[in-house]
């Protein structure tokens, strides 16, 4: 898969650029162990992948960056077999105003 994507993006004048990207990305998963490669038990199927590519943009439409993420396809995961928690940061609005006041105490 990532040949493939590597070859749409050779295929830019900008090629320089998207593979220098590519390459941190991929080490740095690598270097995060965001993933480890296993064998899938009989009857399962790996989670589907895509990459997404991104440019920033100055005011002027310059480009200022180039980022690409590899992004799991989470609508083919099943709760307590591929994933056991999920986290989502809520708080409550007091929370948020007793740390506003905090610093103005002293």
């Amino acid at each position: 898969m990532i040949q493939l994507v590597f070859l749409q993006t050779t295929s830019t004048p900008k090629v320089k650029y998207w593979d220098k990207v590519i390459r941190i990305e991929i080490d740095s998963i690598k270097k995060n162990y965001i993933w480890t490669l296993g064998d899938l038990s009989k009857g399962e199927k790996s989670i589907d992948y895509k990459w997404i590519f991104k440019k920033r943009y100055n005011l002027d439409q310059s480009i200022t960056n180039y980022k690409i993420r590899e992004v799991a396809k989470g609508f083919t995961q099943n709760s307590n077999i591929n994933y056991f928690d999920t986290f989502a940061p809520i708080t409550r609005n007091c929370s948020i105003r007793v740390l506003l006041y905090l610093p103005s105490i002293s």
